[in-house]
């Protein structure tokens, strides 16, 4: 009797041992350029048609105006702002402190968002934020921590 216990059992081990239980999905390759966060402004670029006041020298060399910021999002930052829309580009911040952390504990997260300048009384505005909605206005001489990921 002992031996048809042993028997079943290694039968059932067995059986159930050779089966793959890790889960695998497969998801499509995406397109991705890094931006340079060292990368200057010392090209030329044509002043879009919504700020033609703005000197548009100023705006970093990787910056692709695609309008990307949803209008919703793009309207209340510019009221809260006071400021007018120059453009937008989506992009992906490596952490949730969005490439401009004020020295807390950021979420370690890829989140996607946007970049998106302003004009104010004061001149340019960067201001980085999410697809959630969270937004950071982000110094212009402060270089971006991390270097976020254009989507395409």
């Amino acid at each position: 009797m002992r031996f048809v216990m042993i028997g079943a059992v290694l039968a059932l081990l067995t059986a159930c041992g050779g089966a793959d239980t890790s889960a695998t999905t497969s998801t499509p390759p995406t397109t991705t350029t890094t931006i340079d966060e060292d990368a200057g402004s010392t090209g030329s670029v044509e002043p879009p048609p919504t700020a033609p006041n703005v000197d548009l020298g100023t705006l970093p060399e990787w910056f692709v105006d695609e309008d990307a910021a949803p209008d919703d999002l793009i309207e209340v930052i510019g009221s809260e702002l006071n400021a007018g829309y120059i453009g937008s580009m989506a992009v992906e911040w490596p952490t949730g402190g969005l490439g401009c952390s004020d020295g807390g504990y950021d979420l370690q997260v890829i989140t996607p968002g946007f970049v998106i300048f302003y004009e104010g009384a004061d001149g340019l505005i960067r201001v980085h934020a999410s697809e959630s909605g969270n937004w950071k206005e982000c110094d212009l001489g402060r270089p971006l921590q991390g270097v976020p990921t254009v989507t395409s």
